[in-house]
């Protein structure tokens, strides 16, 4: 195969939250780095519009495909926010579908006449929110398991 056809990757530990499998440990897969365009953001990889993403599953050591759909939330190390211009940040708390509480900030670069959380929120084509919580954590959450977002006042 020609190497211009190879799409270079990386591996990008996480934490998977599957519905109904649970907890699952592993590496996705995102694009490298190339030229001056970064390392793909793992919020970024879950929003394309493919249906399966790809994991390097650590317990049993095993590659899958997890279809986007079943995947309630991811967790990783901490990704600092993009530092575009036009960034919007939103304090707020989600109350998931599990029973689970995150609180933390979405930030994403938005036209001010698009800047509204609910803007925000309401963003067709993007099924994944990428959420900076406040212990340094980042979640990627499918937001068919959001119950709702409720903004709090910590700015």
């Amino acid at each position: 195969m020609p190497d211009e056809l190879i799409v270079p990757k990386n591996l990008r530990r996480v934490r998977l939250w599957i519905h109904p499998e649970g907890r699952v440990v592993g590496s996705l897969y995102v694009r490298a780095a190339r030229g001056e365009e970064p390392e793909q953001r793992i919020v970024d990889s879950l929003n394309e519009e493919q249906s399966f993403v790809v994991l390097m599953r650590e317990a049993p050591e095993e590659l899958r495909f997890y279809h986007q759909a079943s995947i309630l939330r991811v967790e990783s190390e901490a990704e600092p926010p993009p530092t575009e211009e036009d960034m919007i940040h939103h304090r707020c708390q989600l109350g998931m579908m599990d029973g689970n509480f995150l609180e933390g900030t979405l930030a994403r670069p938005s036209p001010p006449d698009r800047s509204r959380l609910f803007d925000f929120l309401n963003r067709e084509k993007e099924r994944f929110l990428e959420v900076f919580l406040d212990d340094g954590t980042t979640v990627v959450v499918n937001k068919t398991y959001v119950i709702y977002v409720r903004p709090t006042d910590d700015d």
